[in-house]
């Protein structure tokens, strides 16, 4: 996050202390960086985070120290790792109605839709529920859901939740509980991506 110490500078002379400046290349990203004077020091922006997937990857940060007699320069190439980001549903809530019906009649797919930052496959599941936590079949593909019980408004049900995951990161998880009459509502929370 911003803020974040990502290295020091220790610069040595015998008879005086230099001055140290410190370039960023590429210069467009340059706003990413502060440079403090002490000690010497190359801090993330306030308010920055890098992103691997749509930002600058590499940077190489030079720095010089001038004891006014004479100068020398040392460059450090800082690289952004990527790392497996959480998936989320793009909006929320959803909702969808539906018809009574027996076993295996009622199919749906809610309108909700989920991303991978990564681009890794989805699969959906079913994770949690009360007393009719058995009520509906999820296609795991796409979160196609089927009642596996008859479906009556009047009976009443619980709130199943979904999972949502890439095979990479089957701990992360956005939930969509499903209201007893037989609306189908989602709710998710968002992960953070790169950064430090």
């Amino acid at each position: 996050m911003g803020g974040a110490t990502l290295f020091t500078v220790s610069v040595t002379d015998d008879t005086s202390t230099p001055s140290v400046r410190c370039g960023i290349s590429p210069a467009a990203d340059s706003s990413y960086f502060v440079v403090t004077v002490t000690p010497v020091s190359i801090k993330l922006a306030s308010g920055k985070q890098f992103d691997y997937e749509t930002g600058t990857t590499t940077f190489i940060i030079t720095c010089s120290a001038d004891d006014g007699y004479r100068q020398t320069t040392a460059s450090t190439t800082l690289l952004i790792m990527d790392v497996n980001e959480a998936p989320y549903f793009r909006s929320v809530p959803v909702q969808v109605t539906v018809s009574e019906g027996p076993v295996g009649t009622v199919s749906v797919l809610p309108a909700y839709s989920a991303v991978d930052p990564d681009s890794n496959s989805l699969t959906y599941t079913i994770v949690a529920g009360g007393t009719y936590s058995n009520l509906f079949s999820i296609r795991t593909s796409d979160g196609t859901l089927t009642n596996q019980q008859p479906l009556e408004r009047d009976n009443g049900a619980t709130n199943p939740v979904i999972k949502v995951c890439p095979p990479s990161r089957r701990d992360t998880h956005h939930t969509l509980p499903v209201s007893s009459d037989t609306h189908f509502h989602t709710a998710a929370s968002q992960t953070t991506g790169e950064g430090l």
